[in-house]
């Protein structure tokens, strides 16, 4: 899959309810690994709240 970097900040906003979100250092280099299917079985993703990560793999 081609990571579009537009559409991950849409997603990031949506899900997050917040207009004007933006990704921490690290989450969308992240995001990108995953979309491009590098490390499939390598990769974790957390978040600090579990609505949080419902939302990631949810959009995923």
């Amino acid at each position: 899959m081609i990571y579009d970097p537009k559409h991950a900040l849409e997603l990031l906003r949506i899900g997050s309810g917040h207009a004007g979100a933006i990704f921490r250092d690290g989450q969308e280099e992240a995001i990108r690994y995953i979309v491009e299917g590098r490390g499939f079985n390598r990769l974790s993703v957390t978040g600090p709240r579990r609505a949080e990560k419902r939302s990631a793999f949810r959009r995923m």
